[in-house]
């Protein structure tokens, strides 16, 4: 039996989009990547990453680098989607913790395409594991960018820059970022439910400060209304317009 579940199974998960409304915009790329042990030993079927065909003009390319012209032929949105929907069940029923960096956004955004396409959503519990979240708890006034690039630096995990968004790179990267972040913080060194709510309350916690910082400095989004910070982990809890780029 392992000592610790970070030297077990875990799934790391990342979506690349077309933007980031969930409720507008699309999938554009999928990437599972199952791994064991601190090594990050790879499992045999149980990985992939998949191009998605959004049914849209894809305007964003150079965020991720996917364009128009790679997508044709490539799983459409509903079949990508219905696919990713029973391999997060599977990793449910197996208690096998799925990690995502700034999880809201990728379970929100699949949540809301699965319902745009008339596709069921998780009924299951999954353990849900979210690096951004823990870091912004055990280290709370670092300062510096928490973006995925950087606290993996900090973590002494290599990244290849230009391979960063890119679907599975980026889980795999998530994955080995909360292996380091959970072998040196002890407060997270377990992974079960209750863990999931605990996370859930560090975020809401963090997104309430965050609100009161934006209200008491009058900051304003890109339309010079005043910045709303969505509330939720790791689903946001109100209907989405337009997710801040704050929370990216």
């Amino acid at each position: 039996m392992m000592k610790n579940w970070y030297d077990g199974l875990i799934c790391g998960f990342d979506l690349e989009t077309t933007g980031l409304d969930p409720v507008t915009d699309h999938i554009v790329q999928v990437g599972i990547d199952v791994s064991l042990g601190s090594l990050g030993s790879k499992i045999p079927g149980m990985s992939y990453e998949h191009l998605v065909n959004p049914g849209v003009k894809i305007e964003n390319s150079d965020i991720h680098g996917i364009t128009d012209d790679m997508v044709v032929g490539a799983r459409t949105e509903a079949q990508a989607v219905e696919e990713l929907v029973w391999f997060l069940r599977a990793m449910a029923v197996a208690r096998i913790p799925v990690v995502a960096y700034n999880a809201a956004f990728d379970f929100t955004f699949s949540r809301e395409v699965a319902g745009r396409h008339k596709i069921d959503w998780l009924s299951e519990d999954l353990i849900i594991v979210d690096p951004l979240v823990i870091d912004r708890k055990v280290d709370k006034w670092r300062k510096g960018s928490r973006r995925q690039g950087d606290v993996a630096e900090l973590y002494e995990v290599h990244v290849d820059t230009d391979a960063l968004h890119s679907a599975r790179y980026d889980a795999e990267i998530t994955v080995k970022v909360l292996r380091r972040m959970a072998a040196k913080h002890s407060t997270v060194s377990w992974a079960t439910q209750a863990f999931t709510v605990a996370q859930a309350e560090w975020a809401v916690e963090h997104q309430r400060s965050l609100q009161a910082y934006f209200t008491k400095s009058g900051k304003t989004d890109d339309d010079g209304k005043p910045a709303v910070v969505q509330v939720g982990w790791p689903y946001y809890k109100v209907d989405l317009k337009t997710v801040p780029a704050s929370l990216e």
